[in-house]
């Protein structure tokens, strides 16, 4: 896959998260002002008082809150799966790769060091 196939990719991530991300907002943004305005209604027409009006808005935006919270979890899950998918495709390290890559390193300049060492030993001794 050339450079420019990769940037398209990324920008087709991007614009996901970032649709997913303001349609959230902008839904859970409706759903409070709609409610208001509901009880606002009800408030005005008398079928309801104003102290339970309140009770009302904070009991159903909770739920509201609730909900939302666990489409989010769901939302958050769906784009990590999808850029996941995406970095597979682009043959892309994550970062446990590159962790493992610094501990394999890590490991043979030990042994280089080791010897090395020996070597040095080896070569006064003899």
């Amino acid at each position: 896959m050339n450079e420019q196939e990769k940037q398209k990719q990324e920008k087709v991530v991007l614009d996901t998260i970032r649709d997913v991300f303001l349609a959230g907002i902008g839904a859970l943004a409706l759903t409070r002002e709609e409610l208001e305005a509901v009880a606002k209604q009800l408030v005005e027409k008398g079928e309801i008082a104003e102290r339970d009006a309140r009770k009302l808005i904070e009991e159903v935006w909770e739920k509201r809150k609730k909900r939302s919270e666990e489409w989010e979890d769901k939302m958050v899950s769906i784009v990590e799966e999808r850029v996941e998918k995406i970095l597979d495709r682009l043959d892309i390290p994550r970062r446990k790769d590159i962790d493992a890559l610094h501990e394999r390193i890590a490991r043979l300049e030990s042994r280089l060091d080791e010897m090395a060492k020996r070597a040095g030993e080896e070569e006064a001794a003899g």
